[in-house]
């Protein structure tokens, strides 16, 4: 089943999603890590045997959704971004995730800006972990039920 994204803005001028699917914040990401990294190879599968570092890999930790009022859910995603250097030098990971920090806080998708949050970073066994998450609201139709039946009213007076 394909889902797309479609955005709304809310009175508060946040924007509401209708559907939402993780691939496409999967090529979110992914572009703009490719914009930003040109020369550096981004992988959203398994690592390529003997792809040569630098290069990123895109992966989804955790997903949930959470129901809300009517037809509106919750959902949020976790995502880690591995980056590999050649030399595993320390100060050349910590300056891409400062770079992650900025270029991932607002991803675009289809013309519309999710906000990442939770974002930190570790290094581990010569490896840059980048770790951020991106929620938002998902409106499902619902089914147009009757909200009341017909009431009627009768009155008097006694007397």
């Amino acid at each position: 089943m394909e889902v797309l994204l479609q955005f709304l803005k809310d009175n508060e001028g946040r924007c509401r999603v209708t559907s939402g699917s993780y691939n496409s914040l999967c090529d979110g990401i992914m572009a703009v890590l490719n914009s930003q990294f040109p020369n550096n190879e981004v992988f959203d599968e398994e690592v390529i045997e003997g792809a040569n570092p630098p290069y990123f890999y895109v992966k989804m930790l955790k997903g949930n959704e959470i129901k809300e009022l009517n037809g509106r859910y919750r959902r949020v995603y976790s995502f880690v971004i591995y980056y590999h250097t050649p030399d595993k030098n320390n100060r050349a990971m910590n300056n891409v995730a400062e770079e992650l920090y900025n270029i991932t806080e607002h991803i675009e998708i289809d013309g519309r800006k999710l906000r990442g949050v939770g974002m930190k970073h570790e290094i581990i066994e010569g490896a840059l972990n980048f770790f951020v998450e991106y929620s938002f609201f998902v409106y499902r139709q619902q089914e147009a039920t009757t909200k009341m039946g017909i009431l009627e009213e009768k009155g008097g007076i006694k007397g």
